[in-house]
C-alpha cells in the first residue's frame, strides 16, 4: 500500500482520481449545506444568547464526526488576535484524522506560521485517548512553543480542559462547519491523506509509518516560507523527539 500512495523519493502522487471522486460524492448526495442541518441552527441559537455550550449534536456528512459545542469551550472569538496574524510561534491547530470504519486514526497537529507538524497515532477516538496522544505530542515541544491551540469541534476533543493542563496552553474552538478557521491544518490533513488515503485501515498502520509521514511533510519546502521547510523555520527552536 505504501509503494501504491508513494514514489520512489517518498512523496506522494496527489490528486489521482479526485475528479471522479469529487463527482460521486456530489452524485452522491453526501455535501449538505450547513444552513441547513440541525447544527447549524443550535450553534446560531447558541451564539445569539451568549451561551459558550450546546447539547445539540449531529452526525457530519463528511467524516462521521459528531458537530456542535463542546461545554465549557471557548470560542474561537476569545483568541489573542495576535494568532491570526501568524507573528509569532507556538500557536497549533488541531483535528483528528480517521480509520476505516472508525478503527483508529490519528492525532494532527500544526503549528500555524511554520507549518510544522505533529502526528500521533491512536486506536480510538475517545476523548481520554486522543487527549493523551496530543500531551504526548506537546511533550516534545519546548514550553515557548506551546501558547494557543485551536481545536475542531469533534467530541473526541470533550477533554480539552484537562489537556490545557497537561500541555501548558490555551485551548480555544472553531465555530462548527468552519473548517476554513483552521486552514493550515486542513490543508495539512489533506497532505497526509495522500500516504493514508481516506477508507485506510489505521489500526493496522504501524506507528513508524505515521513518524515518517510527520518526517517527511516537515521536511517538504513551502512556498510560503520562502521554500525553507517547517524543520528548517524551526530548528533553532526545537529539536524534535516525535510523539511515540
Amino acid at each position: 500500500m505504501w509503494a501504491n500512495v508513494c514514489g520512489s523519493d517518498g512523496l506522494p502522487t496527489r490528486l489521482r482520481g479526485a475528479r471522479a471522486a469529487i463527482t460521486h460524492a456530489i452524485d452522491g448526495g453526501r455535501f449538505r449545506h450547513p444552513r441547513f442541518t440541525p447544527g447549524f441552527a443550535a450553534s446560531r441559537l447558541a451564539e445569539s444568547t451568549g451561551s459558550i455550550a450546546c447539547d445539540v449534536w449531529v452526525e457530519s456528512g463528511r467524516s462521521g464526526k459528531k458537530r456542535g459545542r463542546l461545554p465549557t469551550s471557548v470560542s474561537i472569538e476569545g483568541r489573542p488576535e495576535v494568532v491570526e496574524g501568524r507573528r509569532r510561534y507556538g500557536d497549533w491547530e488541531g483535528d483528528t484524522i480517521v480509520g476505516a470504519n472508525r478503527r483508529g486514526g490519528a492525532i494532527t497537529l500544526v503549528e500555524r506560521k511554520s507549518g510544522y507538524l505533529l502526528l500521533g497515532k491512536v486506536p480510538n477516538l475517545q476523548a481520554a485517548t486522543v487527549r493523551q496522544a496530543a500531551a504526548r505530542c506537546y511533550a516534545t515541544m519546548p514550553s515557548t512553543l506551546r501558547r494557543t491551540l485551536t481545536l475542531d469541534n469533534g467530541k473526541e476533543f470533550a477533554e480539552h480542559e484537562q489537556l490545557e493542563i497537561e500541555a501548558a496552553l490555551r485551548i480555544y474552538f472553531a465555530k462548527p462547519y468552519s473548517a476554513w478557521q483552521r486552514g493550515t491544518n486542513e490543508n495539512t490533513n489533506g497532505l497526509i491523506r495522500d500516504f493514508f488515503p481516506k477508507g485506510t485501515d489505521l489500526a493496522n498502520i504501524p506507528e513508524h509509518r505515521f513518524t515518517k509521514v510527520q518526517q517527511l511533510l516537515n521536511d517538504r519546502p513551502r512556498k510560503r516560507l520562502g521554500y525553507r521547510t517547517p524543520n528548517e523555520v524551526l530548528a533553532s527552536r526545537l529539536h524534535p523527539k516525535g510523539c511515540d
